[in-house]
């Protein structure tokens, strides 16, 4: 026997006026729409790519016009489809500067320069 008025049930099939408000009011509170990584701010700040591509050249040994994005996602340890999506728009969130150059044996500052990291109190005060 089925108790109404859960997801579950709705899941399973039924669609009476109870389970179908149970579905509703779950999605209301488990948008999917949303991102995985929606604890972080919208507009993180960014850094340029072209460092990284260099660091990545004497890295791996492969020449700038023979590397891939799979040899790049190796690399820096991300997928090819994340750097794909940084080849696209030319920076990387400055949030995953440590963790790749990290991965290349570098600091980020061997990277991106000095300055390579600036807080966004500091970026929204100027």
């Amino acid at each position: 026997m089925r108790t109404h008025g859960l997801r579950a049930t709705y899941q399973a099939g039924c669609r009476c006026d109870d389970c179908r408000q149970a579905n509703r009011e779950y999605a209301r509170h488990h948008d999917r729409r949303l991102p995985a990584n929606r604890h972080l701010p919208r507009n993180l700040p960014r850094v340029p790519i072209e460092p990284l591509i260099e660091r990545v050249v004497s890295y791996t040994g492969i020449g700038a016009d023979r590397l891939s994005y799979y040899d790049i996602a190796a690399a820096c340890g991300v997928s090819h489809r994340t750097v794909v999506r940084w080849m696209k728009v030319g920076t990387i969130p400055e949030h995953m500067t440590d963790r790749i150059a990290n991965n290349l044996g570098w600091h980020p500052a061997a990277i991106w320069g000095a300055d390579w990291y600036i807080s966004t109190s500091l970026r929204e005060a100027a």
